[in-house]
């Protein structure tokens, strides 16, 4: 019986199979599977590291990172260095050079100042009220905004700005912003700066507004033989150069709010720099010379990416900045952020041909070619951010 089921059995179902191939024609086609974008993965292997991450900074083969514990970096083979060898509670952002980095305690009574290439604590300076001249001992490091420090290293000189506690009653007034040059030594690791003895001399800065010479940073930047820095003097928010022997030369006009919160050179020695309600460039990297090439409604972070500007302001959200040298298209285009939902971006590098992308949880990368995929609407157009319009929409 099971024989004869067999033998009725198979030529029925070739018969069926026959049919369908059949009824088959070049039009039934089925489609494509369009191939989803990649996601930003998070990168797993932290040592030594809390999940809240800031600043990024590429200096020769290393990618710097800021963690709310400490400072450190990566190298080209992928391996992760962390500075010192104890947890420091440095919640206030760092400021990276090619030797050293620099970092506030969470109490704020203390800048750190690390070795790059030789981070046992016992290269570690400490500056504090104790040995920083003329500094009343209950002064603290003045925050600055966000991720954006206000203080900047460069080379063995560092620039910083100091308020009494807000606890402590009666303190008088004192120079609160000042630079300090470093005692540097050098050993068979690499230079450092001396622990025992961390500072040559303080430098005042040179600058007075109508009466007014106290200083009050908002952010700092490192720029060639100084800093590029925004703060509030007599009432006046402007922005200043300001050099290591501590001459400082406004670079915009006095009448104007002019405050910068995030400061770029390009690739092809041009630079860019975001104020709290627009975006500026400069060609031929002349800070002196900004032309405003876009009007913005919130504090734009920028970023070369392989010669390409993306922004980003604190949210989930990062565009490329299209037409940047035209005031009169430029645009921004937002591109995949799958993976990054619902995080703050704090800062973006290119490193060793991937994006890292710090967030309040933690690192996440993507492989450079990955990056330029645009976002679209729900009616299939280029997602664009309503919150950068070009010059010419504001005349």
């Amino acid at each position: 019986m099971k024989r004869i089921l067999s033998n009725f059995c198979l030529p029925l179902v070739l018969c069926l199979i026959l049919t369908f191939l059949q009824s088959c024609t070049d039009d039934d086609v089925l489609p494509e599977v369009e191939e989803s974008p990649a996601k930003f993965e998070r990168y797993w292997n932290l040592q030594h590291s809390r999940g809240d991450f800031g600043n990024l900074k590429k200096i020769n083969d290393r990618l710097y990172f800021s963690n709310v514990i400490n400072p450190g970096f990566f190298d080209m083979e992928d391996n992760q260095h962390v500075l010192a060898a104890q947890e420091y509670d440095m919640k206030f952002g760092h400021s990276f050079s090619e030797l050293f980095s620099a970092g506030v305690v969470q109490s704020r009574k203390t800048l750190l100042v690390m070795p790059n290439t030789n981070f046992m604590d016992n290269y570690t300076a400490r500056l504090t009220p104790l040995n920083i001249p003329e500094l009343p001992l209950e002064a603290q490091v003045k925050p600055g905004w966000f991720e954006v420090p206000n203080y900047a290293i460069n080379d063995n000189f560092i620039i910083s700005t100091w308020d009494r506690n807000i606890f402590e009653s009666g303190m008088d007034l004192f120079d609160n912003t000042f630079i300090l040059e470093l005692n540097q030594a050098t050993s068979s690791f690499g230079p450092y700066i001396n622990p025992t003895d961390p500072i040559v001399r303080k430098i005042k800065i040179d600058l007075e507004i109508q009466g007014a010479t106290r200083l009050d940073l908002i952010s700092a930047f490192t720029h060639k033989d100084g800093w590029l820095v925004s703060g509030c003097i007599g009432g006046i928010c402007s922005s200043f150069f300001i050099t290591k022997e501590g001459n400082a030369t406004p670079i915009r006009s006095l009448d104007e709010r002019f405050v910068v919160f995030s400061f770029i050179e390009g690739p092809n020695g041009d630079s860019f720099l975001s104020t709290e309600g627009m975006i500026f460039y400069s060609n031929n990297g002349d800070i002196y010379n900004f032309e405003q090439v876009a009007y913005s409604n919130q504090w734009h972070r920028l970023k070369f990416i392989d010669d390409r500007l993306i922004t980003w302001v604190g949210t989930d959200k990062i565009y490329e900045l299209k037409n940047y040298t035209d005031p009169e298209n430029i645009e921004a285009v937002e591109l995949i952020n799958e993976g990054l939902e619902g995080l703050w971006v704090k800062d973006i590098e290119l490193f060793n041909n991937r994006i890292f992308v710090s967030t309040n949880a933690g690192l996440f990368l993507k492989d450079l070619e990955d990056l330029w995929v645009y976002k679209e609407d729900v009616n299939g157009e280029l997602s664009k951010s309503s919150e950068i319009s070009p010059v010419s929409d504001g005349q």
